[in-house]
């Protein structure tokens, strides 16, 4: 299977809250980069869904990123149910933080 990404991905585990439509729920991430993050959560929205997802940063911070799930994972032969984000909008504290963290990570 070829490498699809694009940046590089931190194993970070972030608490995330996200909403859809009428749909909401709360998970952690399981990776993130600055194209985009896994989550992991009891409830995985479908494919090509579009969500708002707030991350509570670290730092204290709440950042508030849109993005598109790419890939669902549900229970049924999965060891996690979550889902795979590809961010289509991100804010400063998001942006400030990966760099943060790309930084820490090269020493």
């Amino acid at each position: 299977m070829s490498e699809k990404r694009r940046t590089k991905r931190f194993q970070k585990k972030i608490e995330a809250d996200y909403t859809s439509g009428g749909n909401s729920g709360k998970g952690f991430t399981k990776d993130i980069s600055p194209g985009g993050t896994y989550i992991r959560s009891e409830e995985a929205l479908i494919a090509g869904t579009l969500i708002d997802i707030t991350l509570f940063l670290p730092n204290g911070k709440e950042s508030r990123l849109k993005g598109v799930v790419r890939r669902s994972d549900r229970k049924n032969g999965h060891d996690e149910e979550g889902m795979g984000i590809e961010f289509l909008e991100m804010d400063e504290d998001f942006i400030l933080f990966m760099e943060a963290l790309s930084s820490f990570k090269k020493n």
